[in-house]
């Protein structure tokens, strides 16, 4: 018939050691009718809970890699090739091309027995002089309670902008999770142009609109244009 679970007062042997398994004695209670799931426990000794059950992501690692070269074609297939052939995962990433430059950051998960490997080739892509590749441990993702908005801002382009939105933004205690800027020239004026947008978080209990004055007023004093979207 069907299994059943039983539950009687348990009897003491004393003559027994503690040397039986008490993780199957909890197995053969709950699997066996109720008639035989009375079981002798030696005096002294004790139910333990049985062993955590291991996290299937227990064994990955994860990595984040600051990679730089000079810019030329086939820079990302080298990396990416390095990756696949230890197993590792490519997640995350943002790359561009700077100054005649080719950079990027890139969080790669991997196995924990493979991660050694996968580290010791990054590093001769680096002695081979295609890519300077550094490689930091992934830390825990911060805990966001606060509410996100996204800036933009532009405007004529001189020295100082983004410290200026960035001060601003601290002294309020938000946080900038990603920014973005690129120069271009102005169609009207021929003029350099500064465009930024930046993914910001708020510290709990503070409000957009608060921060949208601190900031209208901010890009009065700039002559910049300035706008949030929650």
């Amino acid at each position: 018939g069907a299994a059943v679970v039983a539950v009687e007062p348990v009897e003491v042997d004393d003559s027994a050691d503690c040397s039986f398994d008490v993780h199957a004695a909890i197995v053969t209670a709950v699997i066996i009718p109720s008639s035989t799931t009375r079981r002798r426990i030696p005096e002294g000794c004790h139910l333990a809970a049985p062993p955590p059950r291991r996290s299937s992501v227990s064994g990955m690692n994860s990595f984040v890699l600051t990679v730089l070269g000079d810019d030329r074609p086939g820079l990302v297939d080298q990396l990416s090739g390095v990756i696949t052939a230890h197993g590792g995962n490519w997640e995350r990433s943002q790359m561009a091309r700077l100054g005649g430059k080719f950079a990027g950051i890139v969080q790669v998960n991997v196995a924990a027995d493979a991660s050694a490997a996968l580290q010791t080739a990054l590093r001769e892509l680096s002695d081979e002089g295609a890519l300077h590749v550094r490689i930091d441990l992934a830390g825990a993702e911060p805990r966001v309670t606060g509410a996100r908005f996204v800036l933009s801002l532009v405007g004529t382009d001189r020295p100082g902008l983004v410290h200026s939105v960035a001060a601003a933004l601290a002294e309020v205690g938000a946080s900038i999770e990603e920014l973005d800027t690129a120069t271009s020239e102005a169609p009207m004026s021929g003029g350099p142009l500064f465009e930024a947008t930046a993914a910001v978080v708020l510290p709990a209990g503070l409000t957009i609109d608060l921060v949208r004055d601190r900031l209208e007023a901010l890009a009065d004093r700039l002559m910049v244009d300035i706008d949030l979207v929650d």
